[in-house]
């Protein structure tokens, strides 16, 4: 039997791919430009209201949490809050405060009426509602990720074709990092570590983009939420969590094969739907047809 790979959902995962974003507050590349007199404080400015415009033009209740959390961040520590940020979203998503959630919370309650003895619910039960609670987070988050590229790559091409060009005109520099340099020719030391800065931007962007392509998520989001990708990865691990909890499931050691009840499919289906209806349709045929030719995972 295939060995399932190590799941791509989990706190700490998330949260150290997701602070990529958020080290526009602190490139590698700032100390040596600080060292040179370069504006640094002119870039992050710069970076840090599209990061916050990209967010902000969803709307959402989520990105007004996340805004009043950033701004507590320490400025030397912008990548430590990410994980207890997803971790009080999470808590705030298991709270029944609406109809759905006390639905899906009953549906929980029936299955551990049929798991067996050997398993684990507070565990077992608190996995499924992980899964069930990233999609929200992750099609937000990469949404407006996709909107800050398009804002970063556009102000960082102007900068590009600036040392490009090795400009010397003043009126360019009025608005940018050398806008406090004694004189308008700007030497080679400093352009050199200005393309240093533009590179590091690229490189975490380029980061995020790679990040999603293995999530599933498509990179311009131009597909309709329930056929992306990043669906086949988390009903794989819900739908070998919630197997040995339905009527009907059989698993024989000795090369016979596991049974999966549709049931399994429904409430999988049904859990997620519940979650994010605007993101999942009930379709447990969907489910079952992107499955197909995945490993199952006897071990659970």
């Amino acid at each position: 039997m295939a060995e399932h790979p190590a799941s791509l959902f989990t706190f700490e995962a998330i949260a150290r791919t997701l602070a990529e974003v958020d080290v526009f507050l602190e490139l590698p590349s700032w100390d040596h430009a600080r060292r040179l007199g370069i504006d640094v404080e002119h870039l992050q400015f710069a970076y840090t209201a599209r990061m916050f415009a990209s967010r902000q033009a969803a709307d959402h209740a989520f990105w007004q949490r996340w805004t009043a959390a950033h701004a507590s961040v320490l400025p030397h520590d912008p990548r430590s809050w990410e994980e207890r940020f997803l971790r009080q979203e999470f808590a705030l998503f298991c709270q029944p405060t609406d109809p759905r959630t006390q639905q899906r919370e009953q549906i929980l309650r029936q299955l551990r009426q049929a798991q067996t003895a050997a398993a684990d619910p507070p565990t077992l039960h608190e996995r499924i509602h992980e899964l069930c609670f990233w999609p929200g987070v992750l099609f937000l988050w990469v949404r407006a990720h996709v909107l800050f590229a398009e804002h970063v790559r556009a102000y960082t091409q102007q900068w590009h074709k600036w040392c490009r060009m090795h400009s010397d005109s003043g009126d360019r520099l009025k608005d940018g990092p050398f806008r406090n340099d004694p004189s308008f020719m700007v030497p080679y030391e400093k352009l050199d570590a200005l393309q240093h800065i533009l590179q590091d931007a690229d490189a975490a962007f380029a980061t995020m983009k790679a990040w999603s392509r293995q999530l599933g998520l498509d990179k311009t989001l131009s597909l309709q939420p329930s056929k992306q990708g990043i669906w086949t990865h988390l009903f794989t691990e819900l739908v070998d969590l919630l197997r040995p909890l339905c009527p009907g499931y059989t698993y024989f050691v000795l090369q016979k094969p596991i049974t999966t009840p549709d049931q399994v499919y429904t409430v999988a289906s049904q859990l997620m739907h519940l979650s994010h209806p605007t993101l999942w349709e009930h379709e447990p045929a969907r489910i079952k047809s992107r499955l197909r030719y995945v490993p199952i995972n006897p071990q659970r």
